[in-house]
């Protein structure tokens, strides 16, 4: 039976459309080649109804909804990624995507915006430039999306948005290997509205300033989650309100960890997080002036000039005494009162946060677990980025080779430890005082003016970016050749094999259930090199990164304890302040502890102030107490609390005759003398009279650089000058005899000098 010629036409018809649209028929009969459109500015015009803020974000979407749009990339085979460029440097290259059609696909500019991120969503460049599409058979459209941050070796993720779906975008996880290589290139996972990626996609994107700065400040990646999850939780409430339900609410309250905080980055964040107010970042140390006679006088000007304000308060170690009280006292009812009009937030070190919050327990009613922000160890990525942005702002320039050599050694100082510590402080501080002076320094030795604005190899000491291990080793060779304390020397050791076995583990991913904590207990008699090995120490921490600076910060006693009520807190909180990143060394420890109910000495604040300290996990400070055994056996046995926070100690035997004899050599070959043998053999004899004879407060080291400093060089001086001898290098035994009346032991012995304590006896 013949069909019917109407319905026979209308199949020929769809089949005639079904051809065109899948370019089976070519538009001209003489050509089979693939039309390629480099101008696509007349081609399309794309018109959304709405702008793309986020509330009208929402009305988009229930446009799309109604119209029923398409599903994201439905219609797109494959993705392939390259960066341009021939990878002899790492470098800011085009990244170029390709979106491979399938029959039918709808390629057009504008269709698709493209955003990559670090896998810990760093912000690294978005676009949607269609250079190039391909129709007919091959059906591609090209982009190329520009890049003002420079690639490097590492995971990421490209977040895909389709402008025919406003419910979804596709996430693609890739690698680029050492040679900027895309590998590992995942499928398209389809991710759905106010999720992560839709979000990062959405209103946090290179349009907004307080996200592109933010998000780019080393060790954000907690600001960053935050911001997103704040974003997030905006949504929500946008479309709760759609569908006439009550807004959620979340405790907009922050504690802020970070070493150096920057108003303005808290400001920024403050808009990505809480829109809706003004923040007031304040300095706690404007909130108490003592010049004035009301000490808080502008205490309620400052706190109340604004209304819906988030209130953020810096250098917090000032509210850590009695002056802080009557501050926080009105911070807090402040808050309360507010019903909310008025937020907090504490910005400064987990130290501070958390003594804060243990001095005043009321503060807890504000902050619940999920208001921590803390600040990360920075990644690579952000300090090659940080390092470029910062040259960049002091108006310097770096050839490709320059900054590609300079970015090696930031990864290589990174991942080897140097740079674990570092911040955009660290960075900021290595090109202000680091590359510039060599850079101008460069400038004003050359013959012929040239102020060209190009960075040199010459001008970046490289080698403080990647030396961590030959630090570390000359740190421990330092140590090593020490004269004696070979206890002492395998014990540190020791520790340090063991911070560096936790570390390593650490940056490999593996699970270390041990706090680092190193606190020490030095004992042993005066000149004995107790603190010349503290600031060996300190150097060693320092090298692993388990300290920030790694100086040592000696103190006793007088610089602690004060004379009336407040000052020994006031006392203690400049001297905690001052050893953040070093070595706090504490001398004759065993003072601060009378051993009676003395309430007039204060020593036990010092050891509760010390506490706050001890107790933290890994604390940018190392503690070491130092003191003669028995006193410091005495000390520890009444606070058993107090001997558990020092995990390591050491005792430092007196010296013996002949190390007190090679400490002697080295002390006067350091200054080019020259022992006679009879000098030397006059020496070792006087030496050891002088062991045999040792009183107790005995001074080891301490006493043959008094004996060779100010006994055997003046005696040399009067021979001299006396004899009109011009030998001014060789000591002869005359020196050593004469310097040795002055400096040998008394018939008598004398008192000893060390501190006496209510409790102990010597």
């Amino acid at each position: 039976m013949d069909k019917n010629p109407k319905n026979q036409e209308d199949e020929e018809f769809e089949k005639l459309l079904r051809d065109f649209i899948d370019n089976d028929i070519d538009l001209d009969d003489d050509s089979e080649e693939d039309e390629e459109t480099e101008d696509h500015d007349d081609q399309y015009d794309e018109k959304l109804p709405f702008p793309k803020p986020m509330n009208d974000r929402v009305a988009e979407i229930k446009l799309g909804e109604t119209h029923g749009k398409k599903e994201c990339m439905a219609d797109i085979d494959s993705v392939q990624l390259q960066v341009e460029g021939n990878h002899v440097y790492y470098s800011d290259e085009v990244m170029r995507v390709t979106f491979q059609g399938k029959p039918g696909a709808s390629l057009r500019p504008h269709r698709f915006s493209c955003y990559i991120y670090t896998n810990e969503y760093c912000p690294v460049c978005e676009g949607d430039e269609v250079v190039k599409i391909k129709k007919g058979r091959k059906r591609q459209l090209i982009l190329d999306i520009s890049c003002h941050q420079v690639w490097l070796p590492g995971q990421y993720v490209m977040i895909v948005r389709d402008s025919q779906d406003s419910c979804s975008v596709m996430r693609y996880d890739f690698t680029l290997d050492h040679h900027l290589k895309v590998k590992d290139l995942s499928a398209g996972r389809r991710c759905m509205l106010m999720s992560l990626e839709d979000t990062l996609s959405g209103c946090l994107n290179a349009d907004n300033p307080n996200w592109s700065t933010v998000a780019h400040v080393p060790g954000s990646a907690s600001m960053r989650m935050k911001a997103i999850q704040s974003c997030q939780m905006l949504y929500i409430n946008e479309f709760r309100k759609e569908e006439e339900l009550g807004e959620l609410k979340t405790s907009p309250n922050l504690l802020i960890c970070m070493e150096h905080p920057r108003p303005l980055i808290l400001r920024m964040f403050q808009v990505l997080v809480t829109s809706d107010y003004q923040c007031k970042v304040v300095d706690c140390s404007t909130l108490f002036d003592p010049s004035r006679n009301n000490p808080y006088e502008l205490l309620p000007e400052i706190l109340n000039d604004c209304e819906m304000k988030v209130l953020c308060l810096t250098r917090l170690s000032d509210l850590i005494g009695p002056n802080g009280k009557i501050i926080m006292r009105k911070v807090i009812d402040m808050v309360r009162r507010s019903n909310g009009q008025t937020l907090l937030w504490l910005c400064g070190t987990r130290h501070e946060i958390d003594e804060l919050l243990g001095l005043y327990p009321s503060l807890k009613q504000f902050f619940c677990d999920d208001s921590w922000v803390e600040q990360q160890p920075s990644t690579a990525y952000e300090l090659v980025q940080a390092m470029f942005d910062h040259m960049a702002a002091c108006h310097l320039k770096l050839t490709g080779s320059v900054k590609d050599r300079l970015a090696r050694a930031i990864i290589q100082g990174q991942a080897e430890g140097t740079l674990s510590q570092w911040s955009s402080e660290e960075v900021r501080l290595f090109v202000e005082s680091k590359i510039l002076p060599r850079y101008i320094g460069r400038l004003v030795a050359q013959d012929t003016i040239d102020v060209s604005p190009y960075v040199e190899m010459d001008d970046i000491p490289f080698e403080e970016l990647t030396d961590t291990t030959s630090t570390f080793d000359e740190s421990m060779r330092e140590l090593k050749e020490m004269i004696g304390l070979e206890n002492v020397k395998q014990g540190i050791m020791t520790m340090s094999n063991q911070a560096r076995l936790f570390l390593e583990r650490k940056r490999r991913g593996l699970k270390t259930s041990s706090p680092l904590i190193f606190h020490s207990i030095f004992t042993g008699n005066p000149g004995t090199g107790k603190t010349t090995v503290a600031r060996k120490l300190g150097k060693i921490y320092h090298s692993l990164g388990l300290l920030s600076k790694g100086e040592v910060i000696a103190v006793d006693r007088t610089r602690l304890v004060g004379q009336y009520i407040g000052q020994t807190e006031e006392n203690m909180k400049m001297v905690l302040e001052e050893a953040k990143g070093n070595v706090l060394f504490i001398d004759e420890a065993y003072t601060l502890n009378t051993g009676g109910d003395d309430r007039k000495d204060f020593g036990g604040r010092v050891l509760d102030s010390l506490l706050t300290v001890l107790t933290q996990p890994n604390p940018d400070m190392l503690i070491v107490f130092a003191g003669y055994p028995k006193e410091m056996d005495a000390m520890l046995a009444t606070n058993p609390g107090l001997a558990g926070r020092f995990p390591f100690r050491y005792h430092f035997e007196d010296y013996t005759a002949n190390q007190l004899m090679e400490i002697a050599r080295h002390l006067l070959e350091r200054d080019e003398y020259i022992l006679t043998d009879e000098a030397a053999l006059t020496m070792e004899v006087a030496i050891e009279e002088t062991l045999e004879k040792k009183q107790a407060n005995f001074g080891n080291a301490r006493w043959i650089e008094q004996f060779v400093n100010n006994g055997i060089i003046p005696a040399m001086a009067d021979r001299l000058f006396s004899t009109g001898n011009t030998d001014f290098q060789r000591i002869e035994a005359a020196d050593i005899t004469k310097a040795f009346e002055k400096f040998k032991p008394q018939a008598n012995e004398l008192k000893s000098s060390r501190h006496r304590v209510k409790g102990f006896s010597a």
